[in-house]
């Protein structure tokens, strides 16, 4: 029998919502606004995005639980760092900046290899 080329359905593009405004009351938070020893980890960055923005207070100021669900590309790495970074500064130390490393584990479970990087700690 001839060959027959594979016909795919037709390509469809579904355009990407449209943001809605921002309230009054609601802002990009600033990196610079986060304390000085958290800010390295946003390196480049000059603020949250919006949802980042608007759960940053639970994530690094309290010990909440908080479940988020958002799109891909939403930043949700970015709020589960400042999680990290939330654990972290309970257990470092103001005056000297020193991080207590004996006193917790972190355990994060990357949903993709893509978000995973081997740094290998300092002894």
């Amino acid at each position: 029998p001839p060959h027959r080329p594979t016909i795919f359905p037709p390509q469809v593009h579904v355009p990407a919502l449209k943001q809605k405004p921002f309230n009054d009351d609601e802002a990009l938070v600033p990196i610079d606004s986060l304390p000085s020893w958290a800010q390295p980890a946003f390196a480049g960055m000059k603020t949250l995005n919006r949802v980042q923005s608007r759960v940053h207070k639970c994530a690094l100021f309290s010990a909440e639980n908080m479940l988020m669900c958002a799109p891909t590309g939403a930043g949700k790495t970015n709020v589960a760092m400042l999680t990290i970074l939330h654990e972290i500064g309970m257990h470092r130390d103001e005056r000297t900046g020193d991080i207590k490393l004996d006193e917790f584990k972190i355990v994060y479970v990357a949903p993709m290899k893509a978000l995973v990087q081997a740094t290998p700690l300092p002894p």
